[in-house]
């Protein structure tokens, strides 16, 4: 084991947006709170944590194959409506349109790849969107440049449907306002190419489409909330907010996994929070529980947006560290380690005092699996206990 103690003087480096020194008065933090969780959350997903992006990917991923495959068996189905409908030449032509649409379907729904992955998450609903949008646009222009007398009405609801996907899905106001602009854009630009832009039917459509997108829009929304809700009851600690141990240990699976097929860093720290029994006892369970609070507020200052932090169990907390070898790790164990010490605990009657914390870092070795990690972290933060406490020790 290597253990690590700079001189106590040295000052930490913030990087986050967040002074930790500034005081905020309850009524700031409830500000705070209500902007987070009622504006930002929705808003977009830069302000959701890695595992909750993780999570609402997952959930993305799996509902778009599902409708992927239901368009995939629909859409050429339609084939045996448009015969009834179509004459010999245009049912040849549309009848290889829909195989195609539906072919493409049928990839997108076997598409099971880096689920967990928002960006591949949005861009399979974006593909999801696309294809049949592409299907629509192409058949209904080669229906209207032939010699029709009239279009079968199976070709006027496709925009209608497409944009009503969006209410299937937890999204937040921006992806679903991306979504609903590609599709009212879409129609209009396929109208006014067809010179309809400004008929009565046409501004109909376009109403129709603009409220639909806003029913959509508050079902989508309504999707999301719910399911951060039940995010944060099934994987945050109550007390201290932070991912709980079960999130935490789905978290580094999927990371190990990731960091050793794509052969990139990723290192644990492991937290214990030096002599927490003694401040239960000498000041009640009540004050322990603000020390809690305030290294659980500290670490998540210190740590970065696709980072994981957690309670591990007790006064234990563990952060994963996407993409850091040993010594970025370390620099950011460090910047801990001096918030800790700078920290101030107010005791009703008393004097303030400060906490310390112990750590142990380990990374993650190729063809290593989580359990020994996990073990080379549990020792190294042993030896730096065992080093006088209040220091880093490297596995």
């Amino acid at each position: 084991m290597q253990q690590s103690r700079p001189p106590s003087n040295e000052h930490p480096t913030w990087d986050r947006r967040q002074d930790p020194a500034a005081p905020r008065t309850t009524k700031q933090q409830f500000l705070q709170r209500i902007k987070q969780e009622y504006f930002l959350d929705i808003l977009r997903a830069r302000a959701h944590s890695e595992h909750f992006r993780h999570t609402r990917a997952q959930y993305i991923s799996n509902r778009a194959r599902s409708i992927a495959f239901i368009l995939a068996l629909l859409i050429p189905a339609w084939i045996a409506i448009d015969a009834a409908y179509l004459p010999r030449q245009q049912l040849q032509v549309i009848a290889l349109m829909r195989l195609v649409t539906g072919g493409a379907c049928l990839l997108l729904g076997l598409w099971s790849a880096q689920s967990h992955r928002l960006w591949i998450s949005r861009f399979k609903l974006a593909l999801l969107v696309l294809i049949p949008s592409v299907f629509q646009t192409a058949a209904y222009l080669y229906l209207v440049a032939s010699p029709l007398t009239s279009i079968p009405a199976g070709y006027h609801f496709f925009p209608f449907l497409i944009i009503t996907l969006g209410a299937i899905f937890p999204l937040t106001i921006l992806e679903g306002g991306h979504l609903a602009a590609f599709v009212v854009a879409l129609y209009v630009g396929t109208a006014h190419y067809l010179g309809e832009m400004f008929t009565l039917h046409t501004l109909n459509d376009i109403w129709l489409l603009v409220l639909l997108a806003l029913v959509a829009g508050w079902a989508s929304l309504t999707q999301l909330t719910m399911l951060m809700r039940l995010y944060r009851q099934a994987n945050r600690d109550p007390l201290t907010g932070l991912a709980n141990r079960r999130s935490l240990m789905t978290f580094l699976k999927r990371e190990a996994e990731h960091c050793q097929s794509q052969e990139v860093a990723l290192s644990v720290m492991l937290f214990d929070l030096d002599k927490f029994k003694r401040v239960n006892d000498q000041y009640g369970h009540a004050v322990g529980d603000k020390v809690l609070k305030a290294f659980s507020k500290l670490a998540v200052e210190q740590s970065r947006q696709e980072d994981l932090v957690g309670r591990f169990g007790g006064e234990e907390f563990l952060m994963i560290l996407h993409n850091t070898p040993l010594a970025g790790a370390q620099r950011i164990g460090e910047r801990l380690r001096q918030a800790c010490m700078n920290e101030s605990i107010e005791v009703e009657g008393g004097e303030p005092f400060s906490f310390t914390t112990s750590i142990g870092i380990a990374q993650l070795q190729p063809e290593e699996s989580l359990e020994q990690l996990l073990k080379r972290v549990d020792e190294a933060l042993y030896a730096a206990k065992r080093g006088g406490r209040n220091r880093i020790a490297l596995a």
